[in-house]
């Protein structure tokens, strides 16, 4: 009987990973599959036209895959999987990119194809996913932070400088508000100091120049704590009609694991 238990929960456990084996990938509608509903039907169909026109112009291939979750999958693994199985990029260029997000498990990757590595490489994407796709996720502005990766990934694989996170000059205000606090608190410090220094003053006979200096140095102290907030406030912290194209197919290409991940 133990020998007739055992065979069995060995059969389920095949049985389960043979399902999950065969469970199918979403099917590849269009340059942007936003399955989480992220992208308005406007949005949606603007991207894709500007990826069918740069693929049309270049023949490399960019594609936006969202998806509500990935159900506990590692983002890296499956999105190397959905790039093979879609084959994306030409056969002899090996020219794809692909760009998962998945909303609910706050993930989100920048798969490149064999040929694109040495162009869009390992760095550059995460500087991508942290610089503008992350701030804006942060932010709430998902579909920003779609819109904006996807143009950086562009301007990238064109050769050009990745574009400032839109988001990077919002950043100040908070930086100035703590500076401002900071600085209140060195007078405060100043302030409490010179009272000592007067006090000691009326119960000796040395001269001012001492507390005098003290005075100055907490006060130079002070200026250059506020400077140094107002600077750093201006960097931040280190993503056809709706989009569907039923003649749109992959070309055949490959990815070795290429890329970034990140999370928010």
């Amino acid at each position: 009987m133990r020998r007739i238990g055992a065979l069995a929960v060995i059969l389920v456990v095949v049985l389960v990973e043979s399902a999950a084996a065969v469970t199918p990938f979403p099917l590849l509608t269009g340059r942007v599959v936003d399955n989480a509903e992220i992208l308005s039907p406007q949005t949606e169909q603007t991207l894709t036209q500007k990826l069918s026109d740069y693929e049309h112009g270049t023949t490399n291939q960019v594609v936006v895959f969202t998806t509500p979750s990935l159900a506990g999958q590692p983002i890296a693994d499956y999105s190397n999987s959905l790039f093979r199985h879609w084959q994306l990029g030409q056969k002899d260029k090996d020219n794809g990119i692909l760009l998962v997000i998945a909303a609910q498990d706050h993930a989100l990757r920048i798969e490149v194809g064999y040929g694109l590595e040495g162009v869009l490489t390992d760095a550059l994407a995460q500087q991508i996913i942290h610089t503008i796709i992350v701030p804006n996720f942060k932010a709430g502005q998902m579909e920003q932070g779609v819109v904006a990766g996807t143009e950086a990934i562009l301007a990238v694989l064109g050769g050009n400088e990745l574009p400032a996170a839109k988001n990077n000059k919002q950043t100040g205000a908070p930086w100035i508000f703590v500076g401002f606090i900071v600085l209140w608190l060195w007078i405060s410090v100043v302030i409490m100091r010179a009272k000592r220094a007067t006090q000691r003053l009326q119960n000796s006979t040395g001269d001012t120049s001492n507390a005098l200096a003290e005075m100055i140095e907490d006060t130079a102290k002070a200026a250059i704590v506020l400077s140094s907030q107002n600077n750093g406030g201006n960097y931040g912290s280190r993503d056809a009609s709706g989009g569907s194209d039923d003649r749109f197919s992959g070309g055949g290409g490959n990815s070795g694991g290429g890329g970034a991940s990140g999370r928010w």
